[in-house]
């Protein structure tokens, strides 16, 4: 007997369903805990990281509102495409994470050229791959391992849901981490790898293809700095709370520097936007700079 899937039900505004700054070939989106025996999703199909980062920004902010401000501060997320209802909200207790792939414009592993599009076997073979990564990475952080399901989703067939440690959800950086695993591994495919170094080393040959550009700007600073800032993770973060790393305090026009300065590139590259943040990275590469890749 076959394995009943997770269902996600659609979301309750139209506008969710329309897709920004979206990809076909890699999208996320979050969804709900269990509602009854429902998970519900609750942002748009996002490709690009900062815009998905904007939702849990907003629903940090909604906790932290007094009860009159919280309508004011939930208008402001649909720039986002988060459309909180109810109890219908990102859990910030676990990551809850739906992944969307068509399967087009990715990499052929055979002959190592784009292809217009890969089977359902082939892709979901890369997303299992990611899961590898992601639990890689998970053990160094000393967290539980993330666990990866086929979804039943309304509007797509190629669905997965990945539900993991709440440390992904509340560090910006590390869940840019995440998403940049996920979509490197489901545009070029799988590699051996048993280090930090074996990954960033396949990074590297990514730099060399000739449609690297989408992800170079990301992919340049991780494969010199991942490993230094994975071996020091516990010192890079300590007593920055999920508030400081999302920027809540931030306001007006200067929320744009989150979507430039809350990823992984931006922490490898000591531009995080934080102070302190930033004065720890740089101390972490100088006191390591003959371990540069």
């Amino acid at each position: 007997m076959s394995k009943k899937l997770i269902r996600i039900e659609g979301p309750s505004s139209a506008g969710m369903v329309s897709r920004y700054h979206y990809s076909s070939n890699f999208s996320i989106a979050f969804c709900t805990r269990l509602i009854g025996n429902k998970r519900y999703q609750v942002s748009r199909m996002q490709t690009c990281r900062d815009y998905a980062h904007e939702s849990i920004r907003f629903e940090l902010i909604y906790r932290a509102s007094l009860q009159k401000d919280r309508d004011k501060n939930n208008n402001a997320s649909s720039g986002s495409g988060y459309f909180p209802v109810e109890k219908k909200r990102i859990d910030l207790t676990k990551l809850r994470l739906l992944v969307f792939s068509d399967g087009t414009g990715v990499r052929s592993q055979k002959n190592g050229e784009d292809t217009a599009s890969i089977k359902y076997d082939e892709l979901e073979r890369r997303v299992f791959f990611a899961k590898k990564i992601i639990n890689f990475y998970e053990d160094i952080f000393g967290w539980t391992r993330s666990k990866i399901t086929k979804a039943d989703y309304f509007y797509q067939q190629n669905c997965w849901h990945i539900m993991g440690p709440k440390g992904w959800i509340l560090n910006p950086h590390l869940l840019s981490l995440l998403t940049i695993t996920l979509r490197t591994a489901m545009r070029h495919g799988t590699f051996d790898f048993e280090t930090v170094y074996d990954i960033t080393k396949y990074y590297r040959t990514l730099l060399e293809l000739k449609n690297r550009a989408s992800d170079r700007h990301i992919l340049l600073p991780l494969c010199k700095f991942l490993h230094l800032m994975m071996s020091n993770h516990q010192e890079l973060f300590e007593g920055l709370d999920e508030k400081s790393l999302y920027h809540t305090e931030t306001t007006g026009s200067r929320i744009h520097g989150f979507h430039s300065s809350g990823g992984i590139a931006s922490l490898c590259s000591a531009s995080t936007g934080i102070g302190e943040l930033n004065k720890r990275v740089k101390s972490i590469i100088n006191l390591n700079k003959h371990d540069h890749l």
